[in-house]
């Protein structure tokens, strides 16, 4: 009997093995991970991170850049193809959020059109001025506008989550910008330097190499945890929280990888549990390079993806409906 009852033990445990290992989501060719700005950009560095990231665990990928149409090429393009893993999106605001409510053209997706993987870290807005610009912070900047409204040029890269500026502006009394719409962060860095615009909205990760090395100024955030953000920084720097004064303009920026609705949920659990381990592992390298990059908060689950993108969602129909 104890005979019969360890061979049933180790036939099931085999069993059992087998299904477990059938589950196992070993990728058979290229994972493309599809960035909607073009090189160099906060976006494209994340995802060249989580490229490498699969290729030191054995499965290979590449990172495909298709910039264009406010996301709307990248975003038809996962939306469109095979739910089988080997198309994943960086996506981040405007995709799923801003270009829905407002309706951009070109798109022939919805919010089902995506499974959200796992989140992959949270930033933070700043209001930059280029080093020319007569103003050291908010206040001046608020009395210059005013002064100026032919000055106010914002340079932005997303036409449908610019227009929550529209409604930052409205409220703080101040003429209505004239938004310049670039392609990504690195063009409007280039231009914001070289003073070719004079002001912008952009994220720390994309400002905070050039701020800490005095090419540009920071003037305010869109939440407080840009104002910790930008203080690693420079201690001394004098920061408004535009949300405190401008709740409708307190939005601030998430990145997510997703894949094309349907994606089998061992496949998605497979990417999810890898970047997890990754993020919370004894080995701190990614942690640490997005924590130097101003992104935190790495990792979760797919409902905390869903939630962060809901989040803009409603701010964006809110703003619609005032």
């Amino acid at each position: 009997m104890k005979l019969l009852f360890k061979v049933v033990f180790v036939i099931s445990a085999l069993f059992f093995g087998m299904i477990s290992g059938a589950w196992a989501w070993t990728p058979s060719k290229n994972i493309e991970i599809v960035v909607p700005f073009p090189p160099g950009g906060a976006t494209d560095k994340l995802g060249r991170m989580i490229s490498e990231i699969f290729n030191r665990h054995g499965w290979n990928s590449v990172v495909s850049n298709r910039p264009g149409a406010d996301t709307v090429i990248a975003s038809n393009y996962v939306a469109e193809a095979p739910a089988d893993g080997y198309t994943l999106y960086l996506g981040s605001n405007g995709f799923i959020d801003a270009n829905l409510v407002y309706g951009a053209p070109g798109i022939k997706y919805t919010q089902d059109s995506f499974t959200p993987i796992v989140p992959l870290g949270t930033g933070s807005f700043v209001l930059v001025a280029s080093n020319g610009a007569p103003v050291t912070n908010y206040a001046e900047f608020k009395t210059y506008i005013r002064n100026n409204p032919n000055k106010f040029v914002l340079g932005f890269w997303n036409t449908y989550t610019s227009k929550i500026f529209l409604e930052w502006a409205r409220l703080e009394g101040l003429p209505e910008p004239n938004i310049i719409i670039y392609k990504g962060s690195a063009p409007l860095m280039v231009d914001v330097m070289g003073e070719h615009v004079t002001f912008a909205i952009d994220t720390v990760t994309s400002v905070r190499q050039h701020y800490a090395a005095n090419k540009l100024k920071v003037i305010g955030t869109l939440d407080p945890e840009g104002v910790r953000l930008i203080r690693a920084i420079n201690p001394q720097a004098q920061i408004t929280d535009i949300s405190r004064l401008v709740p409708a303009a307190g939005i601030n920026l998430y990145y997510g990888l997703f894949a094309p609705a349907s994606l089998d949920s061992n496949i998605a659990k497979a990417i999810q549990d890898l970047l997890n381990n990754t993020f919370t592992g004894s080995d701190q390298t990614y942690r640490n390079a997005l924590s130097e990059s101003s992104i935190v908060n790495p990792g979760g689950n797919s409902a905390l993806l869903r939630q962060r993108q809901t989040y803009l969602h409603n701010q964006f129909a809110k703003s619609v409906k005032r």
